[in-house]
């Protein structure tokens, strides 16, 4: 067999070996991952359970993703990312947008709009109840 042959099949067989790993620990990694239906709630309802009940609050919100709508009170720079201020009651909700793209949609919201954004609850800080990753629906 001719040694341009040989190298070549080394070559491909090196890739495929190459391949299959990189699928079997992408697939182990990813087997427990279960995608998570979004609770959808309204800011006032989300501040209002945290001021009710912290305790039944944090497990049933904490670390869970949600699909937000609310009254728009503050809009911030705070400097590697963007605030938002949702109206509650006593908490407010406060959003927080990493994204570039999602920072760009929030040069057309004015307070005082309705707003709803799908992130991450990270719970209760001080006076108000922390949402990460959000973005714009």
């Amino acid at each position: 067999m001719p040694k341009l042959i040989k190298i070549w099949l080394f070559s491909a067989l090196i890739s495929f070996t190459a391949i299959l790993m990189w699928k079997g620990i992408e697939w182990y990694y990813g087997r427990d991952i279960v995608e998570e239906t979004p609770i959808t709630i309204s800011a006032e309802d989300l501040a209002l359970s945290y001021e009710s009940d912290l305790a039944l609050s944090n497990n049933l919100y904490t670390g869970h993703t949600v699909i937000l709508s609310g009254v728009v009170s503050n809009i911030g720079d705070a400097g590697a990312y963007y605030t938002v201020n949702l109206v509650g009651n006593i908490y407010y909700i406060d959003l927080s947008f990493f994204d570039s793209d999602e920072i760009a949609k929030l040069g057309d919201i004015d307070i005082g709009d309705t707003i709803t954004i799908r992130g991450k609850v990270e719970g209760l800080n001080l006076i108000y109840v922390s949402i990460t990753d959000c973005i714009i629906e």
